[in-house]
């Protein structure tokens, strides 16, 4: 940090105007930042040591030692950076309450999980329950939109998620058994789209679809269902089945926020529904 480095740079300064009576060349007192271009060392003025005549030198070869009056300034600017140094750190730092703001996303991200799961996803969710989850829902997409985030389009979008929680009817009667695992794979590059169910007896259904981000929404997603398929396995004598189903119907979904391991979505038929990251496709995001 830049008031970190100018305290360092202080520190250096001071040591050697008290133990030289001859300052070095000016190329031997800046230290040498690797790579730093946003910032540069300047002697202090603080340091600039009297000279014979009693006028600032600032390094040239007839500089003399400290005076008094050049310590007590030095240790006043000293402890002014010193001062500023810790108010930056304890300010996350130095973003001006960033670190707050991050704490607060956290809390509301945390708050909307714990609410979700008292509901075990949905299927035993109370109007009270359902509230509050909209109200976080609310909260964080609020941040997504002040963000102005294309997340119909965001490569964030790729990836593998866990259903949490949904009000969509016809999932919820799928998921009576909590061993039920419910996920989307998407993959923004490709175009592609799979919903999935997975029964803890084995079998499984899943939908696979084409996925477009919206020229008009920028926080949408457009769906067009392909195909879908019933999966039964170890069928006495048959063993592993599948049966495949005709693809009806196309949708779409608004992202109303999405990070790196959290997704919110509403859809066309006002449905709400909360994802959770589980694993990131190769070259996703």
């Amino acid at each position: 940090m830049p008031r970190l480095r100018c305290l360092a740079t202080a520190a250096c300064l001071c040591v050697m105007s008290t133990t030289h009576t001859h300052a070095l060349p000016p190329s031997r007192t800046r230290p040498r930042a690797s790579g730093a271009t946003r910032w540069q060392p300047r002697r202090s003025r603080a340091c600039m040591m009297a000279g014979p005549g009693g006028g600032a030198s600032a390094g040239g070869p007839s500089a003399g030692p400290a005076t008094p009056a050049a310590l007590e300034g030095l240790m006043g600017a000293f402890d002014g950076l010193v001062k500023g140094a810790f108010d930056s750190l304890s300010m996350g730092g130095g973003g001006g309450g960033g670190g707050a703001a991050a704490a607060k996303l956290d809390a509301t991200k945390q708050a909307l999980l714990d609410a979700c799961d008292a509901t075990a996803r949905g299927t035993l969710s109370s109007d009270a329950a359902l509230a509050e989850i909209e109200v976080l829902i609310d909260e964080l997409a609020e941040l997504n939109a002040k963000a102005a985030r294309d997340t119909g389009s965001s490569p964030d979008l790729t990836g593998k998620w866990t259903l949490m929680f949904t009000t969509e009817q016809e999932l919820l009667g799928l998921m009576g058994n909590p061993l039920t695992v419910v996920y989307q794979t998407l993959d923004i590059e490709n175009g592609k789209l799979g919903n999935g169910v997975e029964w803890s007896n084995g079998v499984t259904f899943t939908v696979d679809s084409t996925l477009s981000s919206d020229a008009e929404v920028d926080v949408r997603s457009n769906f067009v269902f392909k195909s879908a398929a019933l999966t039964v396995p170890d069928i006495p004598i048959l063993g592993t089945r599948t049966l495949t189903l005709p693809p009806i119907g196309k949708g779409w979904f608004d992202n109303v926020y999405l990070d790196r391991d959290l997704r919110l979505n509403r859809d066309l038929r006002g449905n709400t529904v909360v994802y959770q990251r589980v694993v990131e496709l190769e070259g996703g995001g």
